[in-house]
């Protein structure tokens, strides 16, 4: 009876370690150390995005790309997914002039893609291209953005990646959760996808039908 209990102890025990690795690994958190470039995903809730200001404060990035689809927020129509971004940046301290604003074609399927796409194309733009950067997201979803940003900046620009503590649940014990359990299991899913999708070609992400402009 003792030998059974002990036998299930570990195997619970055994269980919340392999969970509460899966979330470090996805969770990716290798950043490029001479990187200058910092990509932000514009989509990130405030507590995240203000997490993503401290970081480029304290490493001092030069450029800090907010990406994301050039839509407006549900809750106030007159600003959008990018505006809310930028100023919340800037509210915590990123300085106004280094910060440039890059959307992506509003789409319901294949936003990081879409978003990392249209990062290309704005890169395309420049006359001299940042040769490292670090793309920061929020806790299990870091590892599927730098799959799909690592694929279509590919030799262009060698990547990092950050991870910010996500605000909706306890990365620790996100097998407690409802919301981690969500998260975490559709980004595991959604990592998988990012490494094998077929990337569309540069069409989707033309200039001319995605916006982009620097802050003033």
């Amino acid at each position: 009876m003792k030998t059974g209990y002990i036998l299930a102890g570990l195997g619970v025990l055994g269980a919340v370690v392999v969970l509460a690795g899966l979330h470090r690994f996805l969770a990716l958190d290798k950043p490029l150390a001479s990187a200058r470039c910092l990509i932000v995903e514009g989509w990130l809730p405030p507590l995240e995005l203000r997490q993503c200001a401290a970081i480029a404060i304290r490493d001092q990035y030069e450029l800090v790309i907010v990406a994301a689809r050039k839509e407006a927020l549900k809750a106030d129509p007159s600003m959008t997914i990018l505006d809310r971004a930028r100023a919340v940046l800037i509210a915590n301290g990123v300085a106004a002039e280094k910060i440039v604003l890059v959307g992506a074609p509003p789409t319901g399927n294949h936003r990081t893609f879409a978003a990392a796409l249209a990062v290309r194309a704005w890169l395309k733009t420049l006359p001299a291209t940042p040769s490292q950067a670090n793309v920061v997201s929020g806790g299990a979803h870091a590892r599927k953005t730098h799959a799909a940003y690592r694929r279509a900046l590919a030799g262009m620009v060698e990547l990092g990646s950050l991870s910010v503590r996500p605000d909706a649940y306890n990365p620790t014990w996100w097998f407690l959760s409802r919301i981690g359990v969500r998260y975490t299991l559709l980004d595991l899913v959604g990592y998988l996808y990012a490494l094998c999708w077929p990337l569309p070609d540069d069409g989707s992400a033309r200039p001319g039908s995605t916006h982009y402009g620097a802050g003033p």
